[in-house]
């Protein structure tokens, strides 16, 4: 091994305090101490005033003018202007340095010295009588920076690593001039951004050789490095085209590069981001002559990591040889081998990742560079090639998935032309016997990835040849009695064939497929392995060529529309004996291939068809294949051949067998929506919908595509005809409703709405005046008939029905309408009939939401009473689903109106509504303005001695459970505070709640369950007395409803010291806020209280309990990277209070190393 190179270090010059920037932050800290008060008291009378705003209902005023927050313009007692990082401010999203600002307060000193920086800027800018744009920010940075750079400069050579660089010692963290690098840096990466184009160009020169200087010099600063990446991106994203032919374009475009490959990933990670956002954002003018400097600048790095991999690739070698061979162990020298061993697989690991981002850079140049032919950039194809394969099958996997993605996108940029051309295969038996490099790999690669408009000429010459080359060759092998490799060159074959759907993408030389027609009818006869790709190059061929231009679909019917009769019967009779497998391809074929065949032609096969599927000899099997087929050609049929498959379809809509039954509706249905001029007539379309209707019997798998043949059939027809079908219609179109498929009962929705908008249609004709039911009452009187059933199924599916009507036109429905259907609805509500019933409530929960309050106002007390007849009721989830509905009643009639329809026994039910909302308002959980105005509303009206009812509520457990379906009177354990009004004086009375069994665990009693419930409840609810608004309410039996006059609901009259001890805690809280939560060192003293001896000093054992000195509750919390620090602090203070505490052991420690000293 060469002798290591010694670093030679030299003491650099002391760094001078920086006595402004000291100045600065010590003026900043008393300004903003100073307007951190007065923000606060201006916001709380903000939200004063905007509270007194919503209460009372009065518009916006012009008080916040009166307000001001904090801003730009900041003075001190003198006049002087002052910096203006205020962290009480709101977030400014204009102000590019306010994630500065908000360091304001921050213990971090990396922080402090940003904000230190910053306000020395911005009193420089001040001093100097400048107004703060972003150029004037970004003209003092820069000259920070200068200075900076040239103290550096001023400074010896010095040598680290092999490397010499002018500058300072390697940076760390505690250095304060690398943080005044990194503030400045950091800074002008932020500002930067908002620096005018022109402001760049005109000192672009000047710019760019300071960047690049500190970039040189401060390179061991991954902070610093990524700053100045960003920099150095903005700086050459605004350059104009002209300046990119300048060297120093080239050298900071390679310097950019060269970090892809630094040691540090963050780093690496950053010159990938900012290289792709530069490329990507070139301007057009520029694109030509900046992409070439990136292209060189990849293809040189490319080349350097290259060498550093073939040479690791040969240490590796060298120590995986020496490690097979025992002699070599022995003779080898011990000190080389170590090196060799320890260095080769982490270097091999570091250089991977190295090249995991170069690809990823590779990647991002080749999808914006589009179809190329760059040389510069196959030179890091050809370089991962051979990385490619050395690497072992299951070596590396990620590197080898990242390998193949870049090459991918090598084949999507240049062609497979160019890529092969540089990688060549070489799979022909004699070129693997000459010695060169066979790449059967790269098929499967590129299989996939083969651009649009590639040239057919190439795979006819080239591909077809060589899958018929490795035809040939497995033959012989096969003669010559080598079965084994002859499936070698099988595989080849049959991958070279694979390519033929991507080479067909909108071909540049389409003429050139004659020339390989009849090997692909071949493989269509014969070969079953390579059918269905020849299938989807067929299909490309079509489908990308109609649906160009006018004139590249000229062009494919002139080369592949002769064809159409010899392809045409070769997949009709392919298709007849194929397997299940190869008949979606077959039939995808035949309808694109429909698009090129001659009118008469096709119907030819449309009438062989016909007679097919009417023969008797046919079977069910036969007659499915035709129906297919049919589906298949009939957006290509003329008029004629889809009349005859029209009147031939209804013989097959009532067979037994489903599938067939199925087909048939389907063909129906693509037969009708393709019919453009109105070929089946109003009257054959009445006359196939009343076939339809007079069958007896549908399989389920048809009902979709009949109801939606209906759909098709109804809108074929004129508007007395459609007027006479409806009525026969709409029982199957209200039954669909309730169809286990999901699928099926959108559709049956799709149909009542469409039948719906044509009746709301002919409102409006003078058909109208002669039948009054041709308009949108007429049309929900027909759907309320079905309310008159005799089974629950056909009567819940009417409410299905009526739902989504209601739902769709419930602005355009008379009042008198809409009341007819609610009073209806109503009653069924308050059946007995739980299907009914839960139709019912789906529909009671539509007009919640859809019908406007207003229209809804009159039936509100008939809509409460008839829901909470279920609000108890468990099953089918009607409990929760009752409190939703009320609760959107709530938020759009308001909390007065439905409490006073509510009766008193289901007043809880209301009270959890209360409390779940305003913790949803608290935690912001989905809250919207109206409920924050509603929630705002019922926080002022609520108010005991200050406290907010809200920060009441939000202590409630409720809001928690309610995912789970959890009540109120199920928890167990937990305090619960019920809130009640009263309109008249506004008062509130707080109960606390605690459960029986969380009592009778506290209270140790001996008594029986119920015993102990009711002693221990009544002997708390007579303790408790607490003044509210000036009025005294106590509690005399659990049982009782009255407390001072009030009404109050079951069990809220116990109260536990617990749940005093709460009440007083939350009293101290500020709202919207938690209440302060005791320190683990203070609840491990609290804990610890009961070991502390009542006769003498230190502690005792107690029986069952852990012994103290090693009982310290463990927190969580302690576990977040935030708070450890914290937690450690607090865990050395215990242990140290528990050290003097204890003087002996103490003593007794401190003398151990001279007793062993002694001993000795």
């Amino acid at each position: 091994m060469p002798p290591k190179p010694q670093t030679v270090r030299r003491r650099s010059a002391p760094a001078k305090p920086m006595a402004l920037t000291k100045e600065a932050l010590a003026l900043h800290d008393r300004i903003q101490n100073e307007m951190f008060e007065e923000q606060k008291e201006q916001l709380a009378l903000r939200k004063r005033l905007e509270a007194r705003r919503r209460l009372s209902g009065q518009p916006d005023s012009d008080d916040e003018d009166l307000l001001p927050l904090g801003g730009n313009a900041m003075t001190t007692d003198d006049g002087a202007a002052a910096p203006s990082t205020g962290a009480a401010a709101p977030t400014d999203p204009a102000d590019p340095f306010d994630v500065i600002r908000r360091q304001l307060h921050s213990t971090l000193p990396s922080h402090r010295n940003n904000v230190a920086i910053l306000a020395a800027v911005e009193e420089t800018i001040a001093a100097q009588g400048f107004d703060r744009t972003p150029t004037a920010y970004f003209g003092a940075l820069v000259s920070l920076l200068a200075g900076q750079v040239a103290e550096a400069d001023a400074l010896p050579v010095r040598a680290t690593g092999g490397r010499q660089r002018r500058g300072k010692a390697p940076l760390n963290s505690n250095d304060d001039e690398s943080a005044i690098w990194n503030a400045i840096v950091l800074l002008l990466s932020l500002i930067i951004s908002r620096v005018e184009a022109s402001v760049l160009c005109a000192r672009y020169a000047d710019l760019a050789q300071l960047f690049s200087k500190a970039l040189g010099h401060y390179v061991e600063s991954s902070a610093t490095t990524r700053a100045l990446l960003e920099c150095l991106a903005r700086l050459l994203g605004a350059i104009e085209a002209p300046m990119w032919t300048l060297s120093t374009s080239t050298a900071l475009v390679g310097q950019m590069v060269s970090l892809c490959m630094d040691q540090r990933p963050k780093v690496r990670r950053k010159a990938v981001d900012t290289l792709t956002a530069l490329y990507a954002g070139l301007g057009p003018n520029a694109v030509a002559s900046a992409r070439p400097i990136f292209h060189k600048e990849v293809a040189a790095l490319f080349a350097t990591l290259h060498t550093e991999y073939t040479a690791l690739a040969q240490q590796a070698s060298i120590a995986s040889a020496a490690q097979q061979d025992p002699l070599n162990n022995l003779t080898a020298g011990d000190d080389n081998m170590e090196d060799v061993e320890a260095g080769s697989n982490p270097a091999m690991a570091l250089l991977s990742s190295k090249l995991m981002h170069l690809m990823r850079l590779l990647q991002d140049i080749f999808k914006h560079l589009g179809r190329s032919d760059d040389a510069f950039l196959m030179k890091p194809l050809l370089v991962l090639d051979e990385v490619y394969r050395g690497l072992e099958e299951d070596e590396q996997p990620h590197l080898q998935k990242e390998i193949e993605q870049t090459l991918q996108a090598g084949c999507l940029s240049f062609g497979p032309e160019m890529l092969l051309a540089s990688l060549p295969l070489n799979i022909r038996r004699s070129e693997i016997e000459s010695g060169k490099v066979s790449r059967p790999w790269l098929l499967y690669v590129i299989r996939n990835h083969i651009p649009q408009g590639s040239s057919m000429a190439y795979f006819v010459q080239n591909i077809v040849s060589l899958a018929n080359d490795m035809k040939a060759e497995q033959e012989a092998l096969i003669a010559n009695g080598q079965p084994m490799v002859a499936v070698q060159f099988r595989s080849l074959f049959l991958q070279l064939w694979a390519l033929f759907p991507g080479f067909s993408k909108l071909p540049s030389d389409l003429e050139h497929f004659r020339n390989i027609a009849r090997d692909v009818g071949t493989l269509i006869q014969t070969e079953d392995d390579l059918l269905i790709d020849a299938c989807h190059g067929l299909q490309a061929l079509v489908s990308s060529g109609l649906g160009a231009s006018e004139e590249r679909a000229a062009h494919v019917r002139a080369v592949l529309g002769p064809f159409a009769k010899n392809y045409m019967p070769l997949l009709f009779n392919r298709i007849m004996g194929a397997a299940s497998q190869f008949q979606d391809p077959l039939v995808g074929t035949i309808r694109e291939y429909s698009r090129l065949t001659d009118p008469e032609l096709l119907d030819s096969f449309v009438s062989r068809c016909i007679a097919r599927l009417t023969s008797a000899e046919s079977d069910d099997n036969t007659r499915d294949m035709m129906l297919t087929l049919s589906i298949a050609m009939s957006p290509s049929m003329n008029l004629e051949s889809k009349a005859r498959i029209f009147q031939a379809l209804p013989t097959f809509l009532a067979c037994e067998d489903a599938m067939l039954q199925k087909r048939a509706y389907r063909c129906l249905l693509t037969v009708s929506d393709n019919v453009g001029h109105m070929v089946i007539s109003s009257a054959q379309a009445s006359a196939v919908l009343g076939s339809l209707l007079t069958l007896e019997s549908v399989s389920a798998g048809a009902k979709r595509d009949r109801l939606r043949c209906m759909l098709a059939l109804l809108t074929r027809m004129d508007d007395p005809a459609f007027l006479a079908a409806v009525p026969s219609v709409m029982p199957e179109a209200i039954l669909g409703c309730k169809e286990v498929n999901e699928k099926t009962r959108r559709t049956s929705y799709d149909l009542l709405t469409d039948v719906g908008k044509r009746m709301a249609q002919l409102g409006s004709t003078p058909l109208c005046l002669e039948n009054p039911d041709a308009s949108l009452n007429g049309f929900f009187k027909m759907t309320i008939a079905g309310l008159a059933a005799n089974s629950p199924h056909m009567i819940s599916a009417t409410v299905y029905a009526l739902s989504t009507l209601v739902f769709q036109f419930c602005d355009q429905m008379e009042l008198s309408t809409l009341s007819v259907v609610i009073d209806t609805i109503l009653l069924i509500l308050k059946s007995k009939t739980k299907e009914n019933v839960k139709a019912a409530i789906g529909f009671v929960k539509v007009m919640a939401v859809r019908v406007p309050a207003e229209r809804l106002g009159a039936h509100l007390p008939g809509i409460v009473e008839g829901l909470l007849v279920w609000a108890d009721e468990h099953s089918h989830h009607f409990k929760i689903r009752v409190r939703e509905i009320i609760e959107r009643l709530v938020r759009k009639f308001g909390y007065q109106i439905i409490g006073n329809l509510i009766p008193a026994e289901h007043q809880k039910l209301l009270d959890y509504i209360r409390k779940y909302r305003v913790r949803e308002s608290v935690f912001g959980e989905g809250n919207t303005a109206e409920d924050n105005e509603e929630t705002m509303a019922f926080d002022s009206s609520l108010s005991i001695g200050g406290r907010s009812a809200r920060r009441l509520a939000s202590t409630s457990t409720l809001g928690r459970k309610r995912g789970r379906g959890e009540e109120e009177d199920t928890l167990e354990g937990l305090e619960d505070l019920a809130i009640e009004t009263d309109s008249e004086d506004e008062a509130v009375s707080v109960h606390t709640t605690r459960t029986a069994r969380s009592m009778a665990r506290s209270l140790k009693s001996t008594q029986s369950a119920k015993t102990t419930k009711t002693t221990a409840t009544n002997k708390t609810s007579k303790s408790v007395a607490m003044s509210v608004s000036g009025k005294s309410v106590s509690g005399k039996s659990v049982s009782g409803k009255s407390v001072s006059g009030k009404s109050v609901s079951g069990k809220s009259m116990a109260a536990t010291t617990r749940s005093s001890g709460a009440l007083s805690t939350m009293s101290k809280s500020v709202r919207g806020k938690r209440a302060p939560q005791p320190t683990p060192l203070q609840r491990a003293m609290e804990d610890a209280s009961k070991y502390k001896s009542k006769r003498g000093f230190g502690d005792v054992k107690i029986a069952d309990q852990p012994d103290p000195y090693a009982y310290l509750p463990l927190n969580p919390m302690a576990l977040s990277k935030r708070r450890g620090t914290k937690h450690n602090v607090e865990m050395q203070d215990a242990l140290s209070v528990a050290l003097k505490s204890n003087p002996r052991g103490a003593k007794a420690r401190a003398l151990q190393p001279e007793r062993k000293r002694r001993r000795k």
